[in-house]
């Protein structure tokens, strides 16, 4: 990109990000027991510097520690290399390592001198093939060379011939002959590389955490192109279960828990946050904590806590970067509905078997089956629903920084188009986040982040249920126009929702939705000078979300065309009169935490580090709505409505808590590992004496492969750690607040005495003064490991969590005239339980890198306690105890095949309650499960799950080669139901159309003919809304949603360097990518997360992608 242009784009940022080229020589880190290899890695990283290493007899294995606190560079290297015999100098940014020369012979000097060199050239990249800055390019004869720069490349005078060893921290040494022109690609050393990880209020090294976490890249999410960051994790997080119930723009969130806990606390850069509407492109990675990692968030984190990081500048150059998308989304699966010749059909024979006389007949079936003018059919589905809705994402982010400062700034734009024809059905996203972070002195630093979005949704008045519904159920022999003249909307034999006008704004009004929301963190933080390791912190943290909506709904007609008189009448009207509705609300939230932390190492083997924390956040929520009617809505404002009828209404609350957080660390060598931390939570919700509670948590970890016995193996087994973890969490949400004071509920409902509306006054009921927080204590057993370098990695974890002091009343287990409302109580308990493995395994074959991981995840939970009368007899306990049952039971009946004839029928137990005469060929037949030749509610039994997985799992396939990248995803889940019901459970339900689906059923050869053989099918016979016995609940309809997906596959391409350098491009890189390509389930008819029902809801998205990123 010219200079130019280069200019012009930071300068976009300039209100957002700064840069600070103050070049500082000072360095705070402390390591304790790591290798010289992974020191130097860690001053890289923290330093931006070079290490260039000549030396050849350099103990890169050798352990040291170091502890260095606004140390200078120089020092810090020595401490590093202390007591090996070399030598070493800063130049510049460069650092480089050499051993003491001795001086060459006479007849040496003379013969290098005498040879001819010529100048060789040549280019380093990495795995990925991204340039490596500051790799170094040895003659190891003479011990000279050079590095490479920005770009990876590198010149040097030699010989030609001469054998060179490229070589850089982190991975394999390349050796090769040298030659006019080298292009290098060095391979990652996995082993000397250590992931850091974030954890609660803070991070640490993935092998030193005790707790139970999973963790997923920003590069790894931003790769699926999903309007929606829920979308895109699901399957790639051990433990987390993702399931999406709808595609609808804007509202295509899916449900988030962490092991069937429940809703999990979400935590965006150190504050509690949302995760469905951040821009992808912002994140540095997701985490999640599972276990007792979670208890030092306290508050709502007994279910969990989603850790999100944003993207944070570094001591680099400035790199701007351009990422956009186009995609085209469609239906997963949906089912086809009857054409009208098949409606025809369907319904004279509902009503010849019901032995009533058909509507049509014969001849009209067959003219209807061939169709022309006065027959034609409806397809109310393509009607509607386009064939693809296009969707756009841009980002723009500029990154980088010096020692003194760095920053981080992003600029993101989504356009979602919905999938109705009219475009009714929009979503629009506008984000940015700006993060800075300065060191203000050698103690003294402070960071500051600022995020905002603002969202606008707009659909139709009629939500996606009416509109689905309508779509189903309109008669294809019916037709969208009166008169075919697009003028008039014709009346259908629903009433009330054509569903052509349904979607179109200009007709029925609209349903908008705005909001607003920014956020801002401030903080400083203070390292002690004359106390290594001790630093303390002050943020403040402010949020401020504002919500607009207005429902309009707008008077509209339908019409029948009078062919006599040439005219069209009015047979319809709706939303009469015109109406709005408008309802704003603003939740502001204020935090403000105070830390002090602690970090030392002691004899080079104790690693010591400490937190102490205090928490205050305070909720203020208020809202105001108001609604008016029209006699004119050409201007739709609350101004210009009626006063009739007019209404207006509104609400406030506050909420505020307090904790206190401390946690201690403490490892030897690295080998034995323990945590132990609390936190102490205040709640207003409760009465003073029951407010606070103390919820402390416990983990620990032995890294068996850091034993002495062990060393044995160490060519094959990298990491070895058994660790386990015990924690107690505090819960207050599903607690309504302020139980414990007596008083009045105002206005409890209305009266209206003479012309006045009066508002009553009730007592609120009992006060309970001991209600208070409900816990969960959590168990987790892990085993961790890491072989051959890095090739094969996984995770194995047992876990179980139990509840107590659910809320609950006693009205179950009172008389009922006790005659006062009860309060909650801390009655209930519950427990879950489950396992998760994780895999992966990373290699290289030639120019061929490749990656395998996977994971598999398994929970349910079981109801402990839970408040009830005692049971009347052993069937009643059998069905309705739910005491140490587990949650997820689907009663019905058992489902053994269809009846096949009239014979069968009379010799079955009777299930229809008349001596099986309203029973014929095809009818459901069920398990006669306690055998006393009567089919009734005593046979209902246990027949299917709930309609969430207890197991999901994911399976990523990922390789490079030479320019091209390919990402292959899997995604499944299993164990879980769905129920079929009305619409698609049973044919012309409620008067409607039926999918094709039903085609398939038992029928006579000639419909008409009630005498004629009995043709099988899959179905029962057409009988309206479904016969009875059909009707039923029962593992017929109730389906194995179990599926695996295609979740995503992307082919990628980036450009050569050759082709862009010129044009100042660092990177480019060009993309095609499938999100829910496919399903394979066994569930019929809808999308197997739909959690069945009658299918009125909007689809989850099929989307195909076309994208590229450029950097620069």
């Amino acid at each position: 990109m010219r200079p130019l242009t280069k200019k012009f784009l930071l300068a976009t940022f300039l209100a957002l990000s700064m840069e600070v080229t103050v070049q500082a020589s000072t360095v705070t880190m402390t390591l304790r027991n790591v290798t010289v290899k992974q020191a130097i890695v860690d001053l890289q990283k923290n330093t931006g510097y070079s290490v260039v290493i000549y030396a050849k007899d350099v103990d890169m294995n050798r352990r040291v520690s170091v502890d260095a606190r606004n140390e200078k560079v120089a020092n810090v290297v020595g401490q590093i290399l202390a007591g090996q015999d070399v030598d070493y100098e800063v130049n510049g940014k460069t650092i480089v390592v050499s051993q003491h020369k001795s001086e060459p012979k006479e007849t040496a000097r003379t013969q290098k001198a005498n040879d001819k060199k010529q100048k060789m050239q040549g280019n380093v990249v990495d795995e990925m093939g991204q340039p490596i800055t500051g790799a170094s390019v040895v003659d190891k004869a003479t011990n000279t060379g050079t590095v490479t720069d920005l770009d990876g490349n590198f010149s040097v005078d030699l010989v030609p011939g001469t054998e060179l060893t490229i070589s850089y921290v982190g991975y394999n040494d390349f050796k090769l002959k040298a030659t006019a022109n080298m292009n290098v690609q060095l391979k990652p050393n996995t082993q000397l590389l250590s992931d850091v990880v974030v954890v609660g209020y803070g991070s640490q090294k993935k092998v030193d955490v005790t707790g139970s976490i999973a963790s997923v890249t920003g590069k790894d999410i931003a790769r699926s192109p999903m309007a929606n960051l829920t979308n895109s994790i699901g399957g790639k997080l051990a433990g987390l279960r993702v399931v999406q119930r709808s595609g609808e723009p804007g509202n295509d969130a899916s449900n988030i828990d962490i092991r069937g806990y429940g809703k999990a606390l979400v935590i965006v850069d150190g504050m509690p946050g949302s995760l469905g509407q951040i821009d992808p492109n912002e994140i540095e990675s997701v985490t999640i904590l599972k276990d007792a990692s979670a208890a030092v968030y306290g508050i709502r984190a007994a279910n969990g806590v989603i850790l999100v990081t944003t993207k944070r500048g570094g001591t680099q150059a400035t790199k701007i970067e351009l990422n956009s998308t186009f995609s085209w989304q469609r239906p997963t699966i949906y089912p086809e509905l009857c054409n009208a010749a098949q409606f025809v059909e369907l319904t004279d024979e509902d009503l010849v078997n019901r032995g009533k006389q058909p509507t049509y007949g014969r001849e009209n079936l067959e003219k209807w089956r061939a169709g022309g003018e006065g027959y034609e059919s409806t397809d109310w589905y393509d009607e509607v629903v386009r064939p693809w809705a296009p969707q756009q994402q841009y980002n723009l982010n500029v990154r980088g920084g010096t020692e003194k400062a760095s920053y981080f700034a992003s600029l993101g734009y989504l356009n979602e188009g919905g999938m109705w024809r009219t475009n009714s059905s929009n979503f629009q996203r506008f984000n940015f986040r700006s993060n800075m972070d300065v060191k203000i002195t050698d103690a003294l630093s402070a960071s500051l982040s600022l995020s905002g979005q603002k969202e606008q949704r707009h659909s139709s008045p009629w939500n996606p249920f009416y509109i689905m519904a309508s779509i189903q159920q309109t008669f294809p022999t019916s037709h969208p126009y009166a008169n075919n003249n697009h003028d008039y909307y014709a009346v259908t034999n629903i009433s009330a929702r054509n569903v052509k006008a349904v979607t179109d704004p200009s007709v029925m009004g609209f349903d908008k939705v705005q909001n607003k929301r920014f956020e801002g963190t401030a903080s400083l933080n203070y390292a002690f000078q004359n106390i290594k390791g001790l630093s303390m912190k002050g943020l403040f943290y402010y949020r401020n979300e504002d919500n607009f909506r207005d429902l309009f709904q707008k008077k509209y007609h339908y019409y029948a065309y009078d062919k006599a008189a040439d005219q069209y009448n009015v047979v319809y009207t709706g939303f009469n009169p015109s109406n709005l509705k408008r309802a704003v609300w603003n939740l502001e939230t204020y935090m403000m935490q105070a830390s002090i932390n602690y970090e030392r190492t002691f004899g080079n083997l104790h690693h010591v580090k400490g937190l102490l924390l205090s928490e205050t956040t305070k909720e203020n929520y208020r809202e105001l709505d108001g609604f008016r009617e029209f006699a004119i809505d050409a201007i739709p404002e609350l101004d210009n409505g009626n006063d009739k009828n007019k209404t207006n209404g509104g609400n406030s609350w506050q909420e505020g808590r307090i904790g206190y957080v401390g946690r201690v660390d403490y490892d030897y060598a690295g080998r034995y590992l323990v945590e132990f931390s609390f936190r102490y939570d205040g709640s207003s919700k409760f009465a003073k004496e029951k407010r606070w509670g103390f919820f402390p948590s416990v983990s620990a970890g032995w890294r068996i492969s850091e034993e002495a016995f062990m060393k044995k193996y160490s060519n094959v087994l990298d990491n070895l750690k058994l660790r386990a973890s015990w924690g107690r969490l505090g819960d207050d949400e599903a607690v309504e607040g302020f139980q414990y004071l007596e008083g009045y509920t105002y206005p409890y409902s209305s009266y209206i005495l003479g012309s006045e509306v009066i508002r009553t006054v009730v007592p609120k009921g009992l006060a309970n003064r001991n209600i208070t927080w409900y816990t969960s204590d959590i168990y987790n057993f892990g085993l961790d490991f890491d072989l051959w370098h890095g090739k094969l990695s996984g995770t194995v974890e047992l876990f179980y969590r139990h509840r107590d002091g659910l809320l609950a009343t006693r009205a179950e287990s009172l008389p009922s005239t006790f005659g006062a409302k009860l309060p909650q109580e801390n009655l209930n308990s519950d427990s879950n339980r489950g396992f998760e493995v994780q895999l992966s395994h990373h290699n290289k074959i030639g120019e061929l890198s490749y990656d395998v991981s996977g994971n598999v995840s398994y929970t349910r939970a079981m109801y402990n306690h839970v408040e009830r009368n005692a049971s009347l007899n052993d069937n009643d306990n059998w069905r309705n105890n739910t005491n140490n049952r587990y949650k997820n039971i689907w009663w019905g009946y058992k489902y053994i095949g269809q009846f096949q004839s009239e014979a069968e029928i009379a010799s079955s137990p009777v299930q229809d309650g008349n001596g099986n005469l309203t029973l014929v060929p095809g009818d459901l037949k069920y398990e006669d499960f306690n055998n006393d030749g009567v089919i009734d509610g005593n046979d209902v039994q246990l027949i299917g799950r709930g309609t969430t997985p207890e197991i999901m799992y994911g399976l990523t396939l990922s390789g490079q080669w030479k320019g091209f990248d390919l990402t292959v995803f899997f995604q499944g889940a299993a164990n879980f139901n769905a129920l079929l019901t009305n619409d698609m459970a049973h044919p012309l339900y409620n008067g409607s159309n039926t999918p094709t689906a039903f085609l398939d059923r038992w029928h006579h050869e000639d419909l008409y003919d009630t005498s004629s053989p009995w043709i099988p099918g899959k179905y029962p016979s057409t009988y309206a809304s479904g016969k009875q016995n059909n009707r039923y609940v029962s593992s017929f309809w109730l389906q194995n949603a179990s599926y695996l997906r295609l979740k995503e596959l992307q082919l990628g391409y980036t450009l050569p360097k050759s082709l862009i350098q010129h044009i100042g491009l660092e990177n480019v890189r060009v993309f095609v990518s499938g999100f829910n390509l496919f399903t394979f389930t066994g569930m019929d008819l809808l999308d197997p997360e739909a959690a069945g029902g009658p299918g009125r809801y909007y689809p989850q998205q099929k989307v195909i992608s076309l994208g590229f990123n450029v950097k620069l």
